[in-house]
């Protein structure tokens, strides 16, 4: 039988607290208490308010066995809860959360957000803008939410300046798009080319046209999805056009680690690395973040366990140590340090805010959001 919101929080609570003596077939180790969050890191995770940021991702990874959809293998916990909630797999069914300390210790709290429970011209963002007022994140509690707003709210008085502005009468549509319209130049402007702004804003308009297309030419059905690999196939083609220094996709995608060592040398290719990089990250944290957490409207389905686990390591060493950059501990060269910096690794991964965005291997558009396109 599917499990609801509430089990599903308890099996993220588990993993979260490592109550290994829970996970069949799980040989525990004296080491395992060195990985194990004490009463001071879990009250450090909730001062940071991360903790939904973790429960994303693994609430949107493929840990069942059931395939269903041609692309990607196994199901994810939210498409399992999805058979509690009908129509389109629970696409009208938002599974937040809060870690919570209580009497009895700390748990993970289930924020539920019904749809359909909202009126036509309401939705999660709007819903979200008149809770700020009352100082609660409902519905998404995300830390972010308050800053995501006052963004929006500073990019619709700018609009309104231009007499040309007419907006939607749905009030979740107007402020989706004033967020969409700025997709294309969170990428260009995030993935630090090192161009002129004018080419800068002539890649921001092809990005834009690019993602919208992908959209549109989305299906309407719950296995119906966005694959990555190919979606940014013609977002990185976008970049080889107008930068000459910009490898192509397939020098990116080739993971020969006999040459890789050899081709880091290289100073293009570091460069088109370091664009690479920060293009799949910023499209999660940009893009999909924003338009899952904060507008209730994506889909994101991840199958890299080992990422994810990695992701959980890194995280609990932070907080066993205060959240101080981790860098000093990792056994590199001068080269590799280098490389490192140039790149901004440490800037994302030793970040407890940022380390948890990664690009998924696919996504859709729910019908929320898919019925503005």
């Amino acid at each position: 039988m599917p499990r609801n919101e509430k089990e599903l929080c308890g099996l993220f609570e588990d993993l979260l607290f490592m109550r290994t003596e829970k996970f069949p077939g799980f040989h525990k180790e004296k080491s395992d208490n060195a990985f194990k969050l004490t009463p001071r890191d879990l009250r450090l995770l909730q001062k940071t308010g991360v903790a939904g940021r973790i429960f994303r991702r693994w609430f949107q990874t493929t840990w069942g066995n059931n395939t269903w959809s041609k692309f990607f293998d196994g199901e994810t916990p939210r498409q399992e809860m999805g058979h509690y909630y009908p129509p389109s797999l629970g696409s009208d069914a938002l599974l937040f959360v809060e870690l919570k300390e209580r009497n009895n210790g700390w748990q993970i709290a289930p924020r539920l957000f019904l749809k359909k429970s909202q009126n036509e011209d309401e939705g999660v963002f709007t819903a979200g803008l008149k809770n700020i007022k009352t100082s609660s994140l409902a519905p998404s509690f995300d830390f972010g939410f308050k800053k995501f707003a006052e963004h929006m709210l500073r990019t619709e008085k700018i609009a309104r300046s231009f007499k040309s502005y007419s907006p939607p009468k749905n009030e979740e549509e107007k402020w989706w798009k004033l967020f969409w319209l700025q997709a294309g130049t969170s990428l260009a402007f995030n993935t630090k080319l090192e161009l002129p702004q004018k080419k800068l804003f002539i890649i921001a308009s092809e990005i834009y046209a690019c993602l919208d297309y992908f959209a549109r030419q989305q299906g309407n059905g719950a296995g119906d999805f966005i694959e990555i690999d190919n979606l940014f196939s013609y977002l990185w083609d976008i970049l080889t056009s107008k930068d000459k220094r910009i490898l192509s996709y397939a020098e990116m995608i080739d993971k020969n680690e006999n040459t890789m060592s050899a081709r880091m040398g290289d100073p293009d290719y570091l460069y088109s690395t370091k664009a690479f990089y920060l293009l799949g990250h910023m499209f999660d944290e940009k893009i999909l973040f924003p338009i899952d957490m904060y507008f209730g409207g994506v889909e994101c389905v991840w199958t890299d366990h080992q990422n994810f686990l990695g992701a959980m390591i890194n995280t609990g060493l932070l907080l066993k140590n205060n959240l101080a950059p981790m860098e000093n501990r990792l056994k590199l060269n001068e080269e590799e340090k280098r490389q490192m910096d140039y790149m901004g690794v440490a800037e994302i991964a030793f970040n407890i805010e940022r380390a948890w965005f990664a690009p998924p291997t696919a996504f859709r558009l729910l019908p929320s959001i898919k019925r503005f396109f």
